[in-house]
């Protein structure tokens, strides 16, 4: 599988000051607005983790086109699910997730997910359910909110148990 040019990191970024004061229409800050320095160190600290859990780091050795490096049934699993997910530049996995654009046209709509490990998954759930950004909505709306940048497996199980607890 190919990687893909440089994608943004999704979530949880320090954004430039200036750029936010001088943007009082309530307009949200996008990854330009991100320290290059500190998007970087993100994207080593998410793909460091991704690698710390066996399922990712077998994925992302088949995406590298080493799955001669595993034994048969872990390149198995992973070669299963390996089309749907994308492995950048610097080692950041991401699930492909296609949705329709609209009814009239019939080209989908393609996203990038960042693959949450574990060990962030809290980290993930506080930033978008308790924090001021994320306003203390509901399970639905929680999840709904998480789903657009993120991915991992019991999503939903994870957002529901977060928000009632």
């Amino acid at each position: 599988m190919p990687k893909s040019r440089s994608t943004e990191d999704a979530g949880n970024a320090a954004v430039n000051p200036a750029k936010t004061e001088a943007n009082s229409l309530g307009e949200v800050p996008d990854a330009s607005d991100v320290d290059p320095a500190i998007q970087s160190e993100r994207r080593r600290r998410i793909a460091i983790a991704q690698d710390e859990e066996l399922k990712w780091l077998n994925l992302k050795t088949v995406l590298r086109g080493n799955s001669d490096k595993l034994k048969y049934r872990a390149a198995r699993d992973a070669c299963k699910i390996a089309e749907r997910f994308l492995l950048t530049d610097d080692n950041v996995l991401y699930y492909m997730n296609s949705t329709p654009r609209d009814q009239q046209d019939n080209q989908d709509e393609l996203r990038l997910l960042l693959v949450v490990p574990t060990t962030m998954i809290q980290e993930v759930l506080q930033n978008n359910h308790d924090s001021l950004e994320g306003g203390h909505q509901g399970v639905v709306r929680t999840y709904q909110r998480v789903k657009q940048d993120y991915c991992w497996f019991g999503l939903y199980a994870d957002v529901e148990k977060h928000v009632k607890s």
